[in-house]
């Protein structure tokens, strides 16, 4: 679990307490071949997209029922009327991934296309301090475009297409200067994404389960974001020439092992494959 100010520092967060090996710190196998690499970078744009979906939802739902705080960074919303949060147990929101963040910039990077996002559940406590249980649905009303920002492959997710998973949500809100929310969803079984990489169009199934927990805190002097994820998915990658089965074990953004094609990997950190695999994981 990291602390960090935004949720694209993480990797910069790492940075300051891992060391790299030669071999990544796992006494398995050396470091990966190009084509070990490649078959990495695509399995993970295709898993990515999966990923950001449901944090994009994730943290639309949050920002919804904490009236525009999330998005804000923690700056008090000009447009928030009521002096508490307001989650409901219906939620039904549709975003764009180029929407920008109160200070301009792009809240979700390497992404575009509109999403629909439906949630439905229970919520119990009051507007100041409780919970919230969502089953979520996404849907995508456009082609979801997702690129790595690492190895430059990209992903698509068609239009119609979408996810279904668990999420929990719990606050407590003071006033706008003192409040905090924290998070956890559970995403599992199997999806299909079209990956293109140098001018080739593969196909990619990828499926296991993804269990990830975030929290926002806002104080008078600062505005905290807590993120960790664990999980292990299989991702098949095809050209209709050649497949790869490319398997990652991930037991936080610290401990992570890749095998492709049968061949062990770490554990790794995920700075260490940002090096090694010149790709983005989460």
């Amino acid at each position: 679990m990291r602390t960090i100010t935004t949720l694209t520092a993480a990797l910069a967060a790492l940075t300051l307490t891992i060391g790299c090996g030669d071999t990544g710190g796992g006494g398995s196998a050396a470091t990966p071949t190009a084509a070990q690499s490649k078959s990495t970078q695509q399995s993970e744009a295709a898993t990515d997209a999966s990923n950001q979906t449901v944090n994009a939802a994730n943290e639309s739902i949050v920002d919804a029922g904490s009236g525009g705080a999330v998005a804000a960074k923690g700056v008090p919303s000009a447009s928030r009327s009521a002096a508490s949060f307001n989650f409901q147990a219906n939620v039904n929101l549709t975003i764009d991934l180029d929407d920008v963040d109160a200070q301009g910039q792009d809240r979700w990077p390497n992404a575009t296309g509109q999403l629909n996002i439906i949630a439905a559940g229970s919520v119990t406590g009051t507007a100041n301090a409780g919970n919230a249980a969502y089953d979520v649905e996404t849907k995508w009303l456009t082609e979801g475009v997702f690129t790595d920002p690492v190895s430059g492959v990209v992903a698509k997710m068609a239009a119609g297409s979408g996810l279904e998973y668990s999420l929990s949500v719990q606050w407590s809100y003071t006033d706008d200067f003192n409040w905090s929310i924290s998070a956890s969803s559970d995403l599992s079984g199997q999806h299909t994404v079209t990956v293109i990489d140098d001018g080739v169009t593969y196909v990619a199934t990828a499926s296991g389960s993804r269990h990830v927990e975030v929290a926002f805190t806002r104080t008078p002097t600062s505005f905290l974001i807590v993120f960790a994820v664990t999980g292990n998915r299989t991702v098949t990658v095809t050209n209709g020439v050649e497949t790869h089965v490319v398997t990652v074990n991930m037991l936080g953004l610290d401990n992570i092992t890749i095998t492709v094609d049968g061949v062990v990997f770490g554990p790794y950190t995920a700075l260490q494959i940002h090096q090694y695999f010149h790709c983005h994981i989460d």
